[in-house]
């Protein structure tokens, strides 16, 4: 009752309200973003979350580089059969240091690309790694794929000049 009161006597009404929750993502761009700065900022958005959920699936690697490490530098626990080879243990924790840190790697260059398409820098940059992530099936190609049409289109190209 008290909000309705306040609204009534010249407050902020939800309208307003509304509005200035919406605008945040377009700051820069002032009041007037057009259709095109809003998709760029979109599409960083979407790269942060594709770069985040890179991370968290190559992350399973570190169960490899956990396990070759712990049998490289295990004893066995039968004394009858010998600790497991040390080859086993590279086997293991060299793939698991690879994957990790090439997915870690890839998982950083689009977390800067999201961050260089919305500030709208490094056109360039932002093609190559829209080109790479189509490599990554499924949603790779879908985001890679967006984001080079958008990226190619001369109205996008004139607001990273």
């Amino acid at each position: 009752m008290k909000r309705a009161t306040s609204e009534m006597e010249g407050g902020n009404s939800m309208e307003e309200t509304r509005s200035r929750a919406v605008e945040p993502c377009c700051e820069k761009a002032g009041q007037g973003a057009t259709s095109d700065e809003r998709l760029l900022d979109i599409l960083g958005i979407f790269h942060y979350v594709w770069g985040i959920l890179i991370v968290l699936f190559t992350s399973v690697f570190l169960v490899y580089l956990v396990f070759g490490i712990v049998f490289m530098h295990t004893s066995g626990g039968d004394p009858g059969a010998g600790p497991p080879p040390k080859i086993l243990g590279l086997a293991l924790a060299v793939p698991g240091a690879l994957g990790v840190t090439l997915g870690w790697t890839l998982a950083g260059f689009v977390i800067a690309a999201g961050k260089r398409l919305r500030d709208r820098r490094k056109h360039v940059f932002c093609m190559v790694m829209a080109g790479i992530e189509c490599l990554i099936l499924p949603l790779g190609t879908i985001l890679g794929v967006i984001t080079l049409t958008t990226l190619m289109r001369d109205e996008i190209r004139a607001l990273f000049a």
